[in-house]
């Protein structure tokens, strides 16, 4: 992508587009609290009508849009990438458990963990991008969703985030797609954690020219759902990315059950009522404390549940 000189006008605009959310919070959780009942009402009002007015503002890069290649049809690339920067020697159990589980489900896909030291042999990523990061300015979390946009439209595949547990193989209905997202019912409508897509797929094309302009202006995180909040604005303002979010296979984000349980006492009748609701489990690396044991997380972390 080439570098665009940003005018003064325009900075203007960024900064005081900035200024204008910040000031509209406090005012949108006042009006949350005279139109809605409750705090859950209050809290869902509060988000969704935040992001409409940072869809508003992020518009201001659609622009970069005008000369976005077309998508050239490739072969299907069985790669699933998977990203532990420490290296997976390095792995915590969770990760190590979830990285297994994906060789163990997805014997015919090439299983890629990526880390630091291998990043740049699958990417082209700008140097503003790394120095951002370094700097701290673009955080680790929305340094991985620009890598596997990166890696998603250069190489195609399947990108897994390092926290995503499998107990079948992934359905067809993910598999057989051209290109595939979790769907999310709430503010956002899509999940970034499981994406499936062939390389120059226009939808991630775009998203990716979209989020990489950002970062390229950009100093301050305007949400830490920037890439859902962008993936929103093309499916609704972009006819071509619509059509293709429109012929995604609807599976929703359902998939927490097991992280919600850690620290219960297992119980095989709910782990298998857990497992007939999905295959997918969408877990987190992080817990505050240690299980006790014959909980569904010292279960886990034993290698128990498969």
């Amino acid at each position: 992508m080439n570098e665009i000189k940003e005018t003064k006008r325009e900075k203007f605009g960024r900064i005081f587009g900035h200024l204008k959310i910040e000031i509209l919070k406090p005012l949108i959780k006042i009006q949350a609290f005279f139109k809605k009942n409750n705090k859950s009402e209050r809290k869902s009002f509060y988000r969704k009508k935040l992001t409409e007015y940072q869809k508003k503002y992020l518009s201001r890069y659609l622009y970069v849009l005008s000369d976005q290649p077309q998508s050239v049809k490739t072969k299907l690339n069985k790669t699933i990438w998977f990203c532990w920067l420490q290296g997976e020697e390095n792995a915590p159990p969770i990760i190590a458990n979830c990285l297994q589980s994906i060789r163990r489900y997805c014997p015919d896909y090439e299983v890629v963990v990526l880390t630091e030291k291998n990043i740049k042999q699958y990417t082209d990523i700008p140097d503003y991008i790394y120095q951002k990061n370094k700097n701290g300015i673009i955080t680790n979390t929305q340094f991985s969703d620009l890598l596997r946009l990166e890696l998603l439209t250069k190489n195609g595949g399947i990108w897994v985030d390092a926290t995503v547990f499998l107990t079948e193989p992934l359905p067809k209905e993910i598999t057989s797609s051209d290109f595939f997202s979790l769907h999310a019912d709430s503010f956002v409508h899509c999940n970034s954690w499981l994406i499936k897509a062939n390389a120059g797929n226009v939808f991630l094309e775009k998203l990716k020219r979209l989020m990489f302009s950002y970062w390229q202006y950009e100093t301050k995180m305007l949400d830490y759902f920037l890439f859902h909040i962008f993936f929103d604005l093309l499916a609704e303002s972009d006819e071509e990315c619509a059509l293709i979010w429109r012929k995604t296979p609807v599976i929703y984000d359902d998939c927490y059950d097991l992280e919600h349980h850690y620290f219960d006492v297992f119980n095989e009748q709910e782990w298998q009522r857990i497992k007939q609701k999905t295959s997918i489990h969408k877990l987190s690396w992080k817990y505050k404390k240690q299980p006790e044991p014959n909980t569904f997380l010292a279960n886990f972390l034993n290698g128990k549940l498969n």
